[in-house]
């Protein structure tokens, strides 16, 4: 596969973070200096939107971007960064691995990593033309050099011409290292560890997710191996945020004749919901707890909210007011994901807008594990990060990076876009790495 050289950009830029005045950069919410140039990495290859990240065990990172330009042929970028931000010379071409799945025939769209024969390797999923008029999943494999893994469905490629979609999520099983692939009008899929079909899960390798209204983030795999599925399901006056408990074989843990497990139905018929009677609400990113609870990271008109529900999917209503965290500390803000940090506080990424700007910038905030803003974080428990540019959106997901030079410390990465011009729309990529 030819790689094509693209410009990495990484320089240290003056960020205005909103709500933190000039202090020494070992701040809570802070830009980690020692990240990348100044705490990011802006990739200015043409109009690419980021479709993923991941990190491995040895704490490097995993990045997948796409390009989105009509007028070109739409390439991906695998992209690896040592542990602080700095593209990986031992993978690819400079740290790079270029995708061209057919021009405007094909597209990267999801990202995991599965651990085989106590290797690490890197699944990038999406969609390719397979016939006219007809698309077909599509799913590679790479080794720690940037390399097709052979040992992967053919030559390590697979092409799933029964599922007409590419998925938006990919999730690896840990007990058997399976694919679960999901997302926007995609079926439900799971692959084998080695990119088959997996005929045992669901109908013929698809579960139904018919019944919600929409899947709108990553699946979630317990360690009981039942999954976790958010979006959101249509009830009589609106939309409610919901997550859908699937068994191992892709059967609904609705107590139903096909629920594999009837005896613990999840929420009522397999999904768990929280109904607020003054607005519609989705749910976008999910995170479980140590005692099994499901944080959501969501949305509603205007605004982001976190709730939680019970490990047997009820709304928890000792989290938060009644069951809800809500923020409105700064307008037009939108929660896009999710994480935990190994004290159980909560952190969410997404947008938000800068007082006196017309644009969102890069919004991060944190919770406590009861569900109040953290404000020992940023500004009063957010901050807003103005990469460049003219409107910033931090995306899915975000992580937890384990800081080895103390036990038990952890910084926060974001990846997310940057919009560069409005006529025509372009966007570039970015990483950064916030202080804990």
């Amino acid at each position: 596969m030819k790689n094509h050289q693209f410009k990495i950009l990484a320089f240290g830029l003056v960020f205005a973070v909103t709500g933190i005045t000039a202090r020494a950069q070992s701040c809570s919410g802070c830009l980690d200096p020692t990240f990348g140039d100044g705490g990011a990495f802006i990739l200015s290859s043409a109009n690419a939107n980021p479709e993923g990240m991941a990190l491995q065990t040895d704490n490097k990172i995993v990045a997948l971007f796409r390009e989105n330009d009509s007028a070109t042929p739409e390439l991906g970028y695998l992209m690896r960064f040592t542990a602080d931000g700095v593209p990986d010379n031992s993978f690819g071409y400079g740290g790079v691995v270029t995708l061209n799945w057919g021009g405007n025939s094909g597209r990267v769209l999801a990202l995991s990593l599965q651990t085989i024969g106590g290797q690490q390797r890197i699944i990038v999923g999406g969609w390719e033309s397979c016939g006219p008029n007809k698309q077909c999943l599509r799913a590679e494999a790479y080794d720690a050099n940037g390399s097709l893994d052979a040992t992967f469905a053919s030559g390590g490629v697979a092409r799933i011409s029964s599922i007409g979609c590419g998925p938006n999520w990919i999730t690896t099983q840990p007990a058997d290292q399976k694919l679960l692939m999901v997302g926007g009008l995609c079926s439900f899929t799971r692959l084998t560890a080695n990119g088959q079909l997996d005929t045992s899960f669901g109908t013929s390798g698809i579960a139904s997710t018919n019944f919600l209204y929409q899947v709108r983030g990553a699946p979630v795999v317990l360690s009981s191996g039942k999954i976790l599925l958010p979006g959101s399901i249509q009830k009589k006056g609106g939309v409610d945020l919901a997550v859908a408990r699937y068994n191992l074989n892709g059967s609904l843990d609705d107590g139903g004749r096909k629920d594999s497990t009837p005896g613990d139905v999840f929420g009522v018929s397999g999904v768990g919901t929280a109904h607020l009677t003054t607005s519609n609400t989705y749910a976008n990113w999910i995170a479980v707890d140590a005692a099994g609870g499901i944080v959501v990271a969501g949305n509603q008109a205007g605004s982001s909210l976190v709730t939680r529900l019970l490990s047997g999917g009820q709304l928890d209503t000792t989290f938060g007011s009644n069951g809800f965290a809500f923020f409105n500390s700064v307008p037009n803000n939108f929660f896009s994901a999710v994480a935990l940090q190994n004290d159980g506080n909560i952190v969410v990424a997404g947008s938000g807008l800068t007082a006196g700007n017309a644009t969102n910038d890069a919004l991060i905030a944190r919770f406590t594990a009861a569900g109040a803003l953290d404000t020992s974080f940023g500004a009063g428990g957010w901050v807003l990060h103005d990469i460049y540019g003219l409107y910033n959106v931090g995306t899915s997901p975000v992580l937890m990076q384990p800081d080895l030079s103390c036990v038990g410390c952890e910084k926060i990465l974001v990846i997310g876009a940057v919009q560069v011009t409005t006529n025509p729309y372009t966007w570039q990529s970015y990483l950064l790495r916030v202080l804990k």
